[in-house]
């Protein structure tokens, strides 16, 4: 299994509305597609957190590949900091050790080709 964790922040509360919106998106887009396992959210002051289990590395590189979800991260990244891991894991990380690893260890999107591993 395989969580990539997404922690998006703002610095105009106004940034967070499209999240919601995406959120649903996004979920409705990876419930149709292969190895797709789950999502869990926890939003913050400032920020929210995104984490989603994909059974395999490919699972989660054919949902980042599509157009739609390229286009919704686009939008995302143009509008709020965008940080991202992903890591081997056998269910969802509890939300303790998601926070003090995407402080250590997230790298910053800048650009959405970045969402796919080769």
């Amino acid at each position: 299994m395989i969580a990539f964790i997404s922690k998006n922040t703002w610095s105009n509360p106004l940034s967070a509305l499209p999240l919601a919106l995406q959120r649903k998106k996004l979920k409705q887009l990876a419930r149709r597609s292969r190895g797709y396992r789950g999502l869990q959210t926890k939003w913050t002051i400032r920020g929210v957190y995104f984490m989603t289990l994909w059974k395999t590395d490919e699972a989660l590189n054919d949902f980042m590949s599509q157009p739609e979800v390229q286009a919704i991260f686009d939008t995302r990244i143009r509008n709020i900091e965008v940080h991202t891991i992903r890591m081997a894991a056998i269910n969802f990380i509890p939300w303790r050790e998601v926070t003090a690893l995407m402080t250590r260890n997230s790298k910053e999107l800048s650009n959405t080709q970045k969402l796919v591993h080769n």
